[in-house]
Parts: structure tokens; sequence; C-alpha cells
């Protein structure tokens, strides 16, 4: 083969797709990496956090259009044992008195507070958003979750589309049990028929040329020569890398001690 791929996420299988002269070796038991579903009891989960609204109709007709249901979104937040509304400031019903008061004084101060200053990072943001507690109790804690990044270490430039800022109005409806008006980013997602988020990639794939199970343990890049954990080793012509660099760093042999140390800074 000319061209070996390692990972079989929606990465290395786009490649593998466009170049039949390639072979992909994955460590999972499944192809398809954070875009993996798995059923239970009828139910289907899906890895990693991926949503399909998409117009565009080249991506929908790559997808299987005909596979594709529009649903109604249902987003709520999850936290000490209650489920709740999204955004969690406009969904403050279900807290008692005392913490509607402290968000509600919260909010109100952010707005006084607010100098216009281009916030630095998102945790600046979120303060001048939605309140010094509501990012504490709340977005701070789904941050850490969600992102696995703390809130003062993540840019704004990715929030247009994803997060709104609220008024004192829909606070206040959201407060007293009136129902506010849907604040989901996409009101309608697209998901298929039949299967999981995966299913939307089930195409003709040649799996005689894809190998479960295979997680590289060592490439020389010298020799040309990747070991796997089951002791195969595979000479290769040309290598596709998808995984995660700061892990395929550290199966790398021979490589300089100022490459290991930058691929330690990445996420």
């Amino acid at each position: 083969m000319k061209y070996t791929i390692l990972g079989g996420g929606l990465a290395g299988l786009g490649f593998h797709l466009t170049e039949k002269n390639s072979e992909i070796y994955e460590l999972s038991s499944k192809i398809g990496g954070h875009a993996k579903s798995s059923e239970f009891h009828g139910y289907f989960f899906d890895e990693g956090a991926h949503i399909n609204h998409s117009k565009n109709s080249n991506w929908l007709e790559f997808i299987n259009k005909k596979n594709i249901n529009n649903r109604k979104s249902i987003v709520k937040n999850y936290l000490k044992n209650e489920l709740f509304g999204y955004p969690i400031q406009s969904n403050l019903g279900h807290l008692n008195k005392l913490d509607k008061v402290k968000y509600l004084n919260s909010f109100i101060k952010a707005q006084l507070d607010n100098t216009n200053k281009e916030p630095k990072n998102y945790k600046d943001w979120c303060y001048s958003s939605y309140g010094k507690e509501l990012t504490e109790d709340y977005y701070n804690i789904f941050t850490e979750k969600y992102w696995r990044t703390p809130m003062d270490e993540l840019s704004t430039d990715w929030l247009k589309g994803r997060l709104i800022k609220s008024d004192f109005e829909d606070i206040l409806k959201g407060a007293f049990s009136i129902k506010s008006e849907d604040k989901s980013v996409f009101n309608y997602f697209k998901y298929p028929k039949n299967g999981g988020f995966q299913d939307f990639f089930d195409k003709a794939y040649d799996y005689s040329k894809i190998h479960l199970n295979n997680r590289a343990t060592s490439l020389d890049l010298v020799n040309k020569e990747i070991i796997f954990n089951n002791d195969y080793t595979k000479n290769f012509s040309t290598i596709i890398n998808s995984i995660p660099i700061p892990e395929l760093i550290k199966i790398t042999k021979n490589l300089p001690n100022v490459i290991k140390e930058a691929a330690n800074n990445l996420k």
C-alpha cells in the first residue's frame, strides 16, 4: 500500500475514501473515532460533541440525505442531581429564592460594571455577560467538563453562533417560571433515521484494508517501520497521521527534544 493511515476517525476515513491505495490501522474495535455511536436498550449514544444542522447541499448529499430526520432540539443541563433548561441564565426557575436573588444581583452588577472593554478570554466574557456567581457556579464547571480546559485559557473567537448574551427581562422570566423563548443556538438538528450519528458516515469502506484493534506503539521514521500492540511490525512507504499529535510524538523514535517539548505543550 502506498499510504498507511494511523487512526480510523473521520479524518482517516475521509482520506481512505479519496485514496484507494491506502489502509487504516485503528486502535479501537470500531471505526469512527469521536463520531462513534453505541446502542443501549434501543437508544443511541454518540461519542463526542457532534451536532448536524448544516444546510450545505454537498455535505447533505455526502452523508446520504435519504437517511436524515429533522428533529426538535431539547437541550438540558445536568448538575447536582438536577436536570434543568439551557442556557442556565434563562432557566433559574428550579432554584430557591435566595439563589435566584444571588444570581440576579450578580447579573445586574456585571451589567453596571461593564465598561465595554474587549474581554481577554472566555472567563472575562462570561463575567461581563452573566455575572461572577453564575460563571463560577455553572459555566466554570461545565467548561471543565465539556472543554477540559480552564476558562481563562480559552479565547472568545469561537462564541459566535454558540453562546448568546442575556438580557434582564429574559433572566427574570426564566427565574419565575414564565416560559422564556427558546434560546438554543439551533432549534432543529439533523439525525439519521436509522442508527446513531456514526451512520451518517456509513460508507462502502474496504474493510479488508481497515485493521482494527491495532494500537501503534513504536514509529521509526528512519527505517519506515511501525510496531503495533500485537507485536506486528509494518513497513510503510508514506504515513498519514490522524491520531493526536502528542500521542504520535510519544511513540516516535529519535525526535529532537525541542519537538518533544513543543508536543508536551499541546492540549
